[in-house]
């Protein structure tokens, strides 16, 4: 997606004072709202996309979410984390214009620091003027108001996905294509990492969150298409001559991700089921794996399904 100047200084105003709110929230709710592709970030904070990153913030926010609603503690807590908020809002805006000249992306880092410093004072003289209060909960109900805040204005100000692509200089890009978000990709037993496949009639191109590509399959070779449900996610796996290539969707959108990818990609092969000669003309081949690993052949006719789990498999037209 590429990013007007508007989205970019909205972007950057945005974290910059959810970042002097809360840190740790702002950072996992960009990661995590990006890894389930409802959120679109400057591509230099793809890496807020990692699993890695989202769970140690998350973990980190979830130790401030307790920390910070506790009298007199949280002021000192605020206090240090004036060398975290603010350092990190002004990376977080540093990195968000990478795609700026070099003074712009200065200028914009600065204004990142002092957007997220002006947040973080404002908050620690509110705590301070409410920690004399004999009733401890003025400072609860301040931060949970501070957490909501930086989540809100993480996750509402900032551009979501566009359904459609928008980036035709990437290779490969025609007319009709779609782009797809929430998979993984992992090479050679490395950990898996956020891509955006972009599919058209041609090839499925899948992206890094740095707009590398991770992998480029052309349609024409592909044999066979088919999800497979996994512990913890939901497997789309692609076979061709040259071997099998698997994409992963995790999360709460994992299953309805990994089926439309699975319909959006299958709309671009020319398929026909496999055939069964030793039963009648109309009854299809459903291919699967068991918990093993074998592959199994189950029949299935138009009349009625024969195994209650199917996947099926198409092959290219010759």
């Amino acid at each position: 997606m590429k990013f007007s100047a508007d989205q970019i200084v909205a972007t950057v105003v945005a974290t910059s004072f959810a970042a002097g709110l809360n840190v740790y929230a702002t950072v996992a709710t960009l990661g995590l709202l990006a890894h389930l592709g409802v959120l679109a970030l400057p591509p230099a904070l793809g890496i807020l996309a990692s699993w890695w990153v989202i769970g140690i913030s998350g973990a980190l926010f979830a130790i401030e979410f307790f920390a910070d609603k506790i009298p007199a503690f949280d002021l000192v807590w605020n206090t240090l984390h004036t060398f975290i908020r603010v350092p990190v809002a002004a990376l977080l805006a540093y990195r968000a214009t990478a795609a700026l000249s070099p003074w712009e992306q200065l200028a914009a880092t600065a204004a990142g620091g002092l957007i997220a410093f002006a947040a973080h004072g404002g908050k620690t003289a509110a705590r301070a003027a409410v920690t004399a209060s004999p009733e401890p909960f003025s400072n609860a109900a301040l931060s949970l108001g501070e957490d909501g805040l930086a989540i809100f204005l993480t996750s509402i100000l900032l551009p979501p996905i566009s359904e459609k692509s928008s980036e035709p200089q990437l290779s490969g890009a025609i007319a009709g294509q779609i782009v797809l978000t929430g998979a993984e990709f992992s090479s050679g037993g490395a950990l898996a990492i956020p891509v955006r496949l972009y599919v058209n009639s041609e090839q499925i191109l899948a992206m890094k969150p740095n707009l590398r590509p991770a992998v480029v399959l052309p349609i024409a070779p592909l044999s066979s298409l088919f999800l497979q449900r996994a512990e913890r996610s939901w497997l789309l796996i692609l076979e061709a001559s040259g071997g099998e290539t698997v994409f992963s969707f995790r999360g709460v959108f994992a299953e309805r991700n990994a089926r439309r990818a699975e319909s959006a990609i299958r709309s671009f092969v020319r398929v026909r089921p496999l055939l069964n000669s030793d039963i009648a003309a109309s009854a299809y081949e459903r291919h699967v794996r068991d918990a093993g690993g074998r592959r199994r052949i189950f029949q299935d006719t138009p009349a009625g399904h024969t195994c209650a789990t199917r996947l099926a498999v198409f092959r290219s037209e010759a």
